[in-house]
């Protein structure tokens, strides 16, 4: 167990400390379930040693080394490997270089208890080495949550709960390709009513049936061609049309056996029927989404705008006033210097934009997401002020808007300041070659005094 006292003590930083009683694993668990909130390997390394609802978890001992086992490659192996992956990142900090580190260490189980097998199934997963580590521990709860598979700690370690897993796995692609298809669905949905029309006329004329049964049987082979996501259906429609096919022959002779099988077919089509419906209900909440995805963007635009648009004003009165308005670089900084300045007599007309400084306080904008910032807005809408801001704010925003819309080249110096976000020191000269602070002050408060 010298190695592993070892590695424990080299992975958290320390010296001659002893992890292996139940005082040390209860130290040890606290700094690693510290570290692994804001660190992906820590958490990855704190899950194996502390597993949360695994049945295998101990407080006198780690788990894993009652499994040590010299003739094989163990939990305990594997538990000394993960340390030196993890110190080996302290390093480098290289999350790609450690999770690599351990998918090859997880291969080196081979056979044992199948988690290779498992590894394999669960591989393209962005979970995956979490997933696997699960699965090493029998944790069943992390299988219920992510892949609403319900099963017992004593059952994981099997072929048939890999096999259930994969079955989920591919019903999930599955899933994601029928969206992709709901456009083809309903292409080919007015043509599906019109094969039941013709399937009901079969039982009236014998040739009818043998052109439309063909018709259907091409129809089908285009939609296979062009639907890729209806492989398993289109395998299943295939198998039927051979069928159909000595069905017909059959018909020749015998009129019944044909109309038991016109009888089948329209059976068929009703359930297609019924899954275009479900996948055009799914398109429409897919369709509510977008809409709520086209709004939360609209809101983090507003916030840039605002905070570019105030950043622009103490930009501009720190050129007028240059010791009277401090040096800030944070926006919430100059936005304070921007309210200061208008809060004095002299700019008494511009005291709505110190009002509603108020409402556009952190706090307020807090809920409007943070995402990439869009630079490729040729103009800015301000008119999301009264949208989205209104509701904060007793006085009328429209006087607002109407101030920042009329600030010389304001949609300019915005983009220059999200395209150059991470060169902050080219931000002034690149919006010199438009006009100057000074001259912008003069044009703005100096023309329109009263």
């Amino acid at each position: 167990m010298e190695k592993l006292s070892e590695l424990l003590n080299q992975a958290l930083e320390k010296t001659n400390e002893n992890y292996l009683n139940k005082e040390g694993m209860k130290k040890c668990k606290d700094i690693l379930e510290k570290l692994s909130k804001t660190d992906e390997p820590a958490l990855k390394l704190y899950l194996y040693l502390y597993p949360i609802c695994s049945p295998l978890i101990a407080e006198e001992e780690f788990w894993f080394i009652k499994f040590k086992n010299d003739n094989v490659y163990d939990e305990y192996d594997f538990a000394l490997d993960l340390l030196n992956c993890y110190i080996k990142y302290k390093s480098q900090k290289d999350e790609k270089t450690f999770e690599s580190d351990i998918i090859t260490k997880i291969k080196s189980f081979k056979d044992y208890k199948l988690i290779s097998t498992f590894f394999s199934v669960i591989k393209d997963c962005k979970e995956s080495i979490i997933a696997t580590i699960s699965y090493i521990t029998t944790d069943p709860t992390f299988f219920l949550c992510n892949y609403e598979i319900i099963t017992k700690a004593e059952n994981i370690q099997t072929n048939s709960f890999i096999l259930e897993l994969k079955r989920y796995l591919e019903h999930k692609k599955v899933l994601l390709e029928l969206e992709k298809a709901i456009t083809y669905i309903k292409i080919y949905s007015n043509e599906l009513d019109q094969e039941k029309i013709l399937n009901q006329n079969l039982k009236k004329d014998n040739e009818k049936i043998l052109t439309k049964l063909n018709k259907l049987e091409k129809d089908n082979t285009v939609l296979k061609n062009d639907n890729d996501a209806f492989k398993s259906n289109i395998n299943i429609l295939i198998n039927d049309n051979k069928t159909m096919k000595t069905d017909i022959n059959n018909l020749k002779k015998d009129k019944n056996i044909l109309q038991d099988k016109v009888s089948n077919l329209e059976d068929k089509n009703e359930k297609l029927k019924e899954n275009i419906q479900n996948l055009t209900e799914n398109n429409n909440s897919l369709s509510e989404k977008v809409e709520n995805l086209n709004k939360r963007l609209d809101k983090i635009d507003l916030r840039d705008t605002i905070k570019m648009s105030f950043r622009y004003l103490y930009k501009v009165l720190k050129s007028k006033f240059p010791k009277e308005v401090k040096d800030a670089t944070k926006i919430w900084d100059q936005i304070g210097e921007v309210e200061k300045m208008l809060s004095k007599p002299e700019f008494k007309r511009y005291e709505f934009v110190a009002k509603f400084i108020e409402v556009i306080g952190f706090d307020k904008l807090a809920h409007f997401n943070h995402t990439t910032h869009d630079s490729t807005q040729q103009k800015r809408n301000f008119g999301n002020i009264i949208k989205y801001l209104q509701f904060n704010s007793d006085q009328d925003l429209q006087q607002v808007v109407e101030f920042f819309e009329k600030l010389p080249f304001i949609n300019e110096f915005i983009n220059i300041n999200l395209l150059y976000y991470y060169k902050p020191e080219n931000i002034d000269n690149e919006f010199g070659k438009f006009i100057s602070y000074s001259s912008i002050y003069n044009e703005v408060f100096e023309k329109n005094k009263l």
